[in-house]
């Protein structure tokens, strides 16, 4: 099965993501969610609302400047999203995250459990915020053009997975990965002063570039 054939397969699923919300229809079907987004503090559970953009470049009305600040979302797919604005002081169970672009939003003081962020471009602020048992793989965690305007201060990760990761340009001082695994994870120009690893550190020197190596594996 080639590489063109796959990719091919995985265009046509984003055209057809994309699509749906262009048609009457699948609008209707989510009244419910759409009117809790408008409300402020939604609680939405199993929805599938891939494709959702929410901030100034959705075409919805409502999504443009209502936001997910203080959500609780419950087995939501967010796959193929583009979300902007504040996911802050929310808690997220089983949500989707897969292949979307968290578009410089905020997530500070959120629980976030059992979620999917493989293959997402993940451009947001995380201070104080708390995941456990959450997919990064593939996951691209970026900073801004000026200097480490985004990632997170006293951050924690639990029993997450970064295989195949990239943190580019981020900070995560005073913050703490435990029992996770970093399988081929790159930090590239990264702030990590006073990163706490607890568990097994699977980590070498190699996996860091251009950026002093944090404290935690210089006492290995």
């Amino acid at each position: 099965f080639s590489r063109y054939c796959r990719t091919n397969i995985i265009l046509k699923h984003m055209k057809s993501i994309k699509n749906k919300w262009k048609e009457i229809n699948y609008l209707k079907s989510i009244e419910k969610e759409l009117q809790a987004i408008a409300n402020k503090q939604p609680v939405i559970e199993d929805s599938d609302l891939s494709g959702i953009v929410i901030g100034p470049l959705s075409t919805i009305d409502i999504l443009k400047k209502n936001y997910l600040y203080q959500s609780t979302l419950v087995r939501v797919n967010l796959s193929y999203s583009n979300i902007a604005g504040s996911i802050s002081e929310s808690n997220l169970l089983e949500v989707n995250f897969e292949k979307s672009n968290l578009n410089r939003c905020t997530m500070f003081k959120s629980n976030i459990k059992h979620s999917n962020f493989s293959m997402a471009k993940i451009i947001a602020s995380l201070d104080d915020a708390i995941f456990e048992n959450c997919n990064f793989k593939d996951a691209k965690i970026m900073g801004g053009t000026y200097g480490y305007e985004y990632g997170g201060r006293r951050t924690t990760f639990c029993n997450c997975d970064f295989t195949n990761a990239v943190f580019k340009n981020v900070e995560f001082r005073a913050s703490k990965f435990i029992h996770c695994n970093f399988t081929n994870t790159k930090f590239i120009k990264c702030d990590l002063r006073g990163m706490k690893i607890e568990g097994e550190i699977n980590l070498n020197p190699s996996q860091f570039e251009s950026m002093e190596l944090p404290d935690a594996l210089k006492s290995v």
